[in-house]
Order: structure tokens, then C-alpha cells, then sequence
């Protein structure tokens, strides 16, 4: 499946992230303390040792990290906040005293590298335990949708051809050709109106195009690199004839929605196999 090919590669960046940071943490120790200001003397020894026992955690840290940010992302948002509170909120406060007087001050610095350890160990177990083996740890044996991933750095020649997949896509899990035509207009539009929106951007306009497809309808989130803009808002201002048709269009569809997120647009857009049936969209 393409969610664990995909982690799965994740997982190795996140591991080589981390061990590089390791590794340049451990020789250039000296450099990092001397962006603090701790130069020389005692502070300067006891400071390097801080730090290269610290960073024996990195490698855990970001794998910590991708594996919080994976559950957001499936919508398990308690499961993902309980990780990262039991981590942050409480084994870095807990194992540094706990090392401290146990081990003293070197025990002190353990305890932050082991907090990550232990926060991924804790969390994997209680996916185990709490939705077995089968589903571990990606929770993805109850997902019936069937995902089509699409990409491409926007044009106007790849929002057409993006358009295109889109239609195909839908006619080969049998919907009406009325509603791939109408999916592949929708996906063109919104494509040429971020091209309008970002028109004095210099950057590359990055797109993806996700399609989960279910029993008798299929969910397209589009995301996209550019300024963030509610393209699903048939009120928003209109720029250019792509922008005009567009608004038609989503002033016309019901199941829309805009996101907010970081960095990114997603908008997201429903459509089923009797979309077409007693609705017309007059105004385009």
C-alpha cells in the first residue's frame, strides 16, 4: 500500500536526519557551545558533555516526531497529542531529576536523551496492545478507501494533464462519464486559478491530488504549495475567467471544504456516482 511505502521511507529519513544531527553534533561540540558563548575553562567542558549526551537522543527525537505527525494526519489527533504530552510534558521532567539522583549531573543529561527512547517504545506498545498486531502500527487494516496520489510541479499544460488522470481515474472504478467530466473540469479550474493567484510568485507552484475512493462516492484533496487561498468559497474574490468559473462552479457544488493548514492549501471535494442527478450547474 502507498501510506506504508511511504512511511516506511519516513521512517529511514527520519533515522538519517537524526544521526547525521548526531554526528555533527559530536565533532563540532566545541562550535555549538561557542554559538552560547561558552568558550573555554569548566563551563566549557561540562558543556560538551551536556551536549554529546544529549544528542544521543536525536535519531529517537525525530522518529518521534514523524510518528506523532503520521497519527495527526489519521485523524487519531487525541492519540497523537497524548504521545507528544507524555514525552515533552512529562519524561522530560520526570528522567532528568530521576537521572540526576541517581547518576548526578551526567544522569541529568541522560534523562533527555532517554525521554524519546522510552516515548517511542511507550507509544508503539500501546498501539500493539490496543489495536493488534494486525493493525500495528500504521492502523490501517479498517481503511476501505482505495487512494490514488497524483503530482506535479502546476502549469497550465499539468493542470490539463492532471485534469485528464482525474477523469480516467474515476471511469475506471465505473463512475458516470457526466461525473468525471465533471471531477476533470473542477480539477482543471482550481488548477489554473492558483496559477492565477500565484501569477507574481518566482517559486514553482508544487501540487498534489489525492483521490480516496469508497463504496459510491470519491473525496479529491487537492493541496497545493502556493498562497494560501480558500478556493472552495464561492464569495472569494474573483481574478481572471479560470477564477470566475471556478466560483460558479463551487457556488453550485454542496460537499466542499477548505482547511487550514501550514504552509499549505487543501481543499477538499466530494463527488458520487448520482452526482449529477437533480442538480444542474447553470451557471458556467
Amino acid at each position: 500500500m502507498l501510506i506504508k511505502r511511504v512511511m516506511r521511507s519516513g521512517i529511514k529519513a527520519a533515522v538519517i536526519e537524526g544521526a547525521v544531527a548526531t554526528l555533527l553534533i559530536m565533532i563540532f561540540a566545541p562550535q555549538f557551545c561557542g554559538l552560547f558563548g561558552v568558550t573555554e575553562g569548566e563551563a566549557l567542558a561540562s558543556a560538551l558533555t551536556a551536549i554529546r549526551i544529549v544528542c544521543l537522543g536525536f535519531i529517537f527525537c525525530s522518529t518521534v516526531s514523524l510518528t506523532t505527525s503520521y497519527y495527526m494526519l489519521i485523524d487519531r489527533i487525541g492519540m497523537a497529542t497524548c504521545i507528544a504530552c507524555f514525552q515533552n510534558g512529562l519524561l522530560y521532567i520526570l528522567l532528568p531529576i530521576a537521572g540526576s539522583l541517581l547518576f548526578g549531573i551526567n544522569g541529568l543529561w541522560a534523562g533527555f536523551a532517554v525521554a524519546p527512547v522510552l516515548t517511542l517504545l511507550c507509544a508503539l506498545l500501546f498501539v500493539y496492545k490496543r489495536f493488534g498486531k494486525d493493525n500495528f502500527p500504521f492502523l490501517l487494516k479498517d481503511m476501505k478507501s482505495e487512494i490514488v496520489i497524483l503530482d506535479d510541479v502546476l502549469t497550465p499544460a499539468t493542470a490539463s494533464a492532471l485534469s485528464e488522470r482525474v477523469a480516467e481515474s474515476l471511469l475506471s472504478h465505473q463512475y458516470p462519464k457526466d461525473v468525471a467530466n465533471l471531477a476533470a473540469l473542477f480539477t482543471e479550474e482550481i488548477g489554473l486559478t492558483v496559477l492565477d493567484v500565484n501569477k507574481q510568485s518566482k517559486k514553482p507552484v508544487l501540487v498534489e491530488l489525492s483521490l480516496l475512493f469508497e463504496d459510491d462516492h470519491v473525496l479529491i484533496i487537492e493541496r497545493d504549495s502556493g498562497k494560501l487561498f480558500d478556493l472552495t468559497d464561492p464569495d472569494a474574490e474573483i481574478k481572471g475567467l479560470s477564477g470566475f468559473v471556478l466560483s460558479s462552479l463551487m457556488e453550485a457544488h454542496d460537499e466542499k471544504a477548505y482547511l487550514v493548514t501550514t504552509g499549505y492549501n487543501r481543499n477538499m471535494i466530494r463527488f458520487s456516482r448520482t452526482e449529477l442527478e437533480g442538480k444542474r450547474y447553470e451557471r458556467i
